[in-house]
Protein backbone atom coordinates (compact mmCIF):
# COMPACT_ATOMS: atom_id res chain seq x y z
CA UNK A 1 0.00 0.00 0.00
CA UNK A 2 1.20 3.01 -0.67
CA UNK A 3 1.01 6.31 1.03
CA UNK A 4 0.70 9.69 0.37
CA UNK A 5 1.12 12.58 2.79
CA UNK A 6 0.79 15.99 2.06
CA UNK A 7 1.44 19.26 3.11
CA UNK A 8 -2.23 20.46 2.57
CA UNK A 9 -2.81 24.45 2.80
CA UNK A 10 -6.35 24.08 4.88
CA UNK A 11 -8.65 27.34 5.34
CA UNK A 12 -9.88 28.22 8.85
CA UNK A 13 -11.19 30.62 10.84
CA UNK A 14 -9.93 32.40 14.15
CA UNK A 15 -9.20 35.65 15.20
CA UNK A 16 -9.90 36.57 18.92
CA UNK A 17 -10.12 40.48 19.75
CA UNK A 18 -9.83 41.87 16.16
CA UNK A 19 -8.85 45.63 15.96
CA UNK A 20 -9.72 47.76 13.95
CA UNK A 21 -8.27 51.09 12.14
CA UNK A 22 -9.17 54.43 12.21
CA UNK A 23 -12.00 54.24 14.05
CA UNK A 24 -13.85 51.28 11.49
CA UNK A 25 -13.52 48.17 11.05
CA UNK A 26 -11.76 46.33 7.90
CA UNK A 27 -14.60 46.51 6.21
CA UNK A 28 -15.56 50.39 6.53
CA UNK A 29 -18.28 50.26 8.94
CA UNK A 30 -18.27 52.39 12.09
CA UNK A 31 -17.24 50.30 15.29
CA UNK A 32 -20.21 49.41 16.75
CA UNK A 33 -22.12 48.98 13.36
CA UNK A 34 -20.36 45.79 12.12
CA UNK A 35 -22.06 43.05 14.92
CA UNK A 36 -23.57 40.38 13.14
CA UNK A 37 -25.99 37.51 14.51
CA UNK A 38 -23.55 34.79 15.74
CA UNK A 39 -24.22 31.72 14.39
CA UNK A 40 -24.97 29.28 16.76
CA UNK A 41 -23.36 25.54 17.33
CA UNK A 42 -22.98 22.35 18.95
CA UNK A 43 -19.67 20.37 19.65
CA UNK A 44 -19.50 17.26 18.01
CA UNK A 45 -16.65 14.24 18.65
CA UNK A 46 -16.59 11.28 17.04
CA UNK A 47 -14.52 8.34 18.13
CA UNK A 48 -13.67 5.73 15.92
CA UNK A 49 -11.63 2.38 16.51
CA UNK A 50 -10.46 0.75 13.65
CA UNK A 51 -8.62 -2.72 12.63
CA UNK A 52 -9.32 -6.05 12.30
CA UNK A 53 -8.24 -7.37 15.54
CA UNK A 54 -8.56 -4.49 17.28
CA UNK A 55 -7.65 -5.89 20.93
CA UNK A 56 -5.01 -3.78 22.23
CA UNK A 57 -3.54 0.22 21.04
CA UNK A 58 -0.83 -1.42 18.86
CA UNK A 59 -3.40 -2.94 16.64
CA UNK A 60 -5.58 -0.42 16.18
CA UNK A 61 -6.20 2.54 14.50
CA UNK A 62 -7.89 5.58 16.33
CA UNK A 63 -9.72 7.83 14.92
CA UNK A 64 -11.02 10.99 16.58
CA UNK A 65 -13.26 13.85 15.47
CA UNK A 66 -14.15 17.44 17.10
CA UNK A 67 -16.34 19.71 15.25
CA UNK A 68 -19.13 22.50 15.95
CA UNK A 69 -22.35 21.34 14.14
CA UNK A 70 -24.64 24.67 13.21
CA UNK A 71 -27.57 24.52 15.14
CA UNK A 72 -29.22 26.31 11.50
CA UNK A 73 -27.78 26.49 7.85
CA UNK A 74 -30.46 29.08 6.78
CA UNK A 75 -28.08 31.81 5.54
CA UNK A 76 -25.50 32.44 3.16
CA UNK A 77 -22.76 32.84 5.86
CA UNK A 78 -23.70 30.30 8.24
CA UNK A 79 -24.06 27.45 5.17
CA UNK A 80 -20.49 28.86 3.75
CA UNK A 81 -19.59 27.90 7.22
CA UNK A 82 -20.80 24.52 7.28
CA UNK A 83 -19.45 23.71 4.31
CA UNK A 84 -15.99 24.33 5.61
CA UNK A 85 -16.88 22.18 8.75
CA UNK A 86 -17.60 19.50 6.63
CA UNK A 87 -14.92 19.27 3.96
CA UNK A 88 -12.22 19.61 6.51
CA UNK A 89 -13.68 16.81 8.28
CA UNK A 90 -13.49 14.61 5.02
CA UNK A 91 -10.25 16.23 4.00
CA UNK A 92 -8.75 12.62 2.27
CA UNK A 93 -5.60 11.84 4.23
CA UNK A 94 -3.88 8.79 1.81
CA UNK A 95 -4.65 10.19 -1.58
CA UNK A 96 -6.85 12.69 -3.88
CA UNK A 97 -10.56 11.87 -2.92
CA UNK A 98 -14.12 13.00 -2.64
CA UNK A 99 -16.08 12.02 0.76
CA UNK A 100 -19.42 12.26 0.70
CA UNK A 101 -20.07 11.70 4.41
CA UNK A 102 -17.93 10.14 7.62
CA UNK A 103 -18.57 6.68 6.56
CA UNK A 104 -17.20 6.95 3.10
CA UNK A 105 -14.21 8.17 5.13
CA UNK A 106 -13.68 5.42 7.80
CA UNK A 107 -14.14 3.08 4.91
CA UNK A 108 -11.34 4.24 2.99
CA UNK A 109 -8.85 4.50 6.23
CA UNK A 110 -10.28 1.00 7.45
CA UNK A 111 -9.48 -0.66 3.84
CA UNK A 112 -6.08 1.57 3.96
CA UNK A 113 -5.38 0.43 7.26
CA UNK A 114 -5.96 -3.20 6.81
CA UNK A 115 -3.98 -3.58 3.79
CA UNK A 116 -0.82 -2.06 5.48
CA UNK A 117 -1.67 -4.84 8.46
CA UNK A 118 -1.62 -7.24 5.67
CA UNK A 119 1.64 -6.62 4.12
CA UNK A 120 3.57 -5.36 7.30
CA UNK A 121 2.37 -8.14 9.96
CA UNK A 122 5.22 -7.98 12.22
CA UNK A 123 4.99 -3.71 12.11
CA UNK A 124 3.38 -3.29 15.36
CA UNK A 125 2.67 0.61 15.84
CA UNK A 126 -0.42 2.57 17.50
CA UNK A 127 -1.84 4.97 13.78
CA UNK A 128 -4.48 7.37 14.80
CA UNK A 129 -5.94 10.44 13.14
CA UNK A 130 -6.89 13.47 15.45
CA UNK A 131 -8.84 16.33 14.10
CA UNK A 132 -9.95 19.46 15.82
CA UNK A 133 -12.04 22.20 14.29
CA UNK A 134 -13.47 25.16 15.87
CA UNK A 135 -15.50 28.13 15.83
CA UNK A 136 -13.16 30.23 18.43
CA UNK A 137 -14.57 33.95 17.95
CA UNK A 138 -17.72 36.03 15.90
CA UNK A 139 -16.93 39.62 16.78
CA UNK A 140 -15.86 42.67 14.50
CA UNK A 141 -17.82 41.47 11.53
CA UNK A 142 -15.32 38.79 11.53
CA UNK A 143 -16.31 35.11 11.93
CA UNK A 144 -12.94 32.79 12.67
CA UNK A 145 -12.66 28.91 12.88
CA UNK A 146 -9.25 26.96 13.77
CA UNK A 147 -8.13 23.82 12.68
CA UNK A 148 -5.53 21.59 14.01
CA UNK A 149 -4.90 17.81 13.35
CA UNK A 150 -2.72 15.19 14.27
CA UNK A 151 -1.38 11.65 12.98
CA UNK A 152 0.80 9.28 12.84
CA UNK A 153 0.32 6.91 9.54
CA UNK A 154 3.39 4.59 10.17
CA UNK A 155 5.87 6.71 8.95
CA UNK A 156 8.76 7.69 10.79
CA UNK A 157 7.36 10.35 12.78
CA UNK A 158 4.22 11.61 13.64
CA UNK A 159 2.71 15.11 12.01
CA UNK A 160 0.71 18.04 13.68
CA UNK A 161 -0.46 21.01 11.87
CA UNK A 162 -2.58 24.09 12.67
CA UNK A 163 -4.34 26.46 10.60
CA UNK A 164 -6.28 29.58 11.21
CA UNK A 165 -8.75 31.61 8.87
CA UNK A 166 -10.79 34.95 9.07
CA UNK A 167 -14.05 34.84 7.30
CA UNK A 168 -16.82 38.31 6.40
CA UNK A 169 -19.48 37.53 8.42
CA UNK A 170 -22.00 39.14 5.90
CA UNK A 171 -20.57 37.48 2.47
CA UNK A 172 -18.69 34.85 3.53
CA UNK A 173 -15.45 36.10 2.12
CA UNK A 174 -11.87 35.17 2.96
CA UNK A 175 -10.10 37.83 5.27
CA UNK A 176 -6.42 37.84 4.95
CA UNK A 177 -3.71 39.80 6.86
CA UNK A 178 -3.81 42.56 3.50
CA UNK A 179 -7.56 43.65 5.00
CA UNK A 180 -6.41 44.31 8.16
CA UNK A 181 -3.14 46.18 6.95
CA UNK A 182 -2.36 48.39 4.27
CA UNK A 183 0.91 47.63 1.77
CA UNK A 184 3.20 49.97 3.64
CA UNK A 185 2.09 48.71 7.04
CA UNK A 186 2.01 45.58 5.93
CA UNK A 187 6.13 46.40 5.27
CA UNK A 188 6.62 47.39 9.12
CA UNK A 189 4.65 44.53 10.20
CA UNK A 190 7.21 42.21 8.54
CA UNK A 191 10.01 43.90 10.02
CA UNK A 192 8.57 43.52 13.51
CA UNK A 193 8.09 39.48 12.44
CA UNK A 194 11.57 39.14 11.36
CA UNK A 195 12.79 40.23 14.70
CA UNK A 196 10.08 37.81 16.45
CA UNK A 197 11.24 35.27 14.34
CA UNK A 198 14.83 35.53 14.39
CA UNK A 199 14.55 36.05 18.82
CA UNK A 200 12.28 32.55 18.80
CA UNK A 201 14.69 30.92 16.60
CA UNK A 202 17.68 32.20 17.74
CA UNK A 203 19.35 33.56 14.42
CA UNK A 204 21.76 36.81 14.74
CA UNK A 205 20.53 40.00 12.55
CA UNK A 206 22.34 39.95 9.63
CA UNK A 207 22.79 36.01 9.38
CA UNK A 208 21.29 34.54 6.59
CA UNK A 209 17.76 32.60 7.41
CA UNK A 210 19.16 30.16 4.43
CA UNK A 211 22.45 29.25 6.30
CA UNK A 212 19.97 28.57 9.41
CA UNK A 213 18.04 25.76 7.46
CA UNK A 214 15.03 27.41 6.39
CA UNK A 215 13.40 28.24 2.85
CA UNK A 216 12.16 31.67 2.92
CA UNK A 217 12.38 32.94 -0.96
CA UNK A 218 15.50 34.62 -1.85
CA UNK A 219 15.87 33.98 1.24
CA UNK A 220 13.90 36.81 2.52
CA UNK A 221 11.73 36.34 5.54
CA UNK A 222 7.91 36.62 4.89
CA UNK A 223 4.45 36.40 7.15
CA UNK A 224 1.93 33.93 5.91
CA UNK A 225 -1.54 34.31 6.36
CA UNK A 226 -1.67 32.26 9.09
CA UNK A 227 -2.40 34.32 11.82
CA UNK A 228 -4.65 35.23 14.91
CA UNK A 229 -5.39 38.48 17.16
CA UNK A 230 -5.91 38.20 20.86
CA UNK A 231 -6.09 40.99 22.88
CA UNK A 232 -2.45 41.45 23.26
CA UNK A 233 -2.00 41.53 19.92
CA UNK A 234 -1.27 39.23 16.77
CA UNK A 235 0.21 35.40 16.54
CA UNK A 236 1.64 34.40 13.45
CA UNK A 237 1.59 30.14 13.14
CA UNK A 238 4.35 28.52 10.29
CA UNK A 239 3.84 24.78 10.18
CA UNK A 240 6.31 21.93 10.41
CA UNK A 241 7.69 21.68 6.58
CA UNK A 242 5.97 24.76 5.79
CA UNK A 243 9.94 26.85 6.33
CA UNK A 244 12.15 24.12 7.11
CA UNK A 245 12.17 20.45 7.40
CA UNK A 246 10.49 18.78 9.92
CA UNK A 247 13.31 18.28 12.46
CA UNK A 248 12.67 22.02 12.79
CA UNK A 249 9.35 21.72 14.43
CA UNK A 250 6.74 24.53 13.75
CA UNK A 251 6.84 28.35 15.29
CA UNK A 252 4.83 30.32 16.85
CA UNK A 253 5.56 33.98 16.89
CA UNK A 254 4.32 37.21 18.59
CA UNK A 255 3.88 40.71 17.71
CA UNK A 256 2.29 42.74 20.33
CA UNK A 257 -0.41 45.08 19.97
CA UNK A 258 1.85 48.25 21.27
CA UNK A 259 4.46 47.43 18.59
CA UNK A 260 1.78 47.84 15.31
CA UNK A 261 -0.55 50.26 16.45
CA UNK A 262 1.40 52.71 15.70
CA UNK A 263 2.86 51.83 12.47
Amino acid sequence: MKIILKYRQLALILGFGLFTLAGCDWMGNSKGESEIKPVEFETKEVIHKIGQDCIDELSCFDLKLSFPELNKVDTPISKIIQDTIDHLILTPIFEDKVYQNQDELYADIEQAYNEFKLDFPEVESNWFLNRDIKIIAQRDGIITLSFYESSYLGGAHANEMTFYKHYNGTNGKVVLLENFFTTSQRTQLNKLGEQAFRSKRGIEPGTSLEESGFWFKEDQFKLNDNFYFDNTGIYFYFNAYEIAPYSYGSTEIFIPKEAYESI
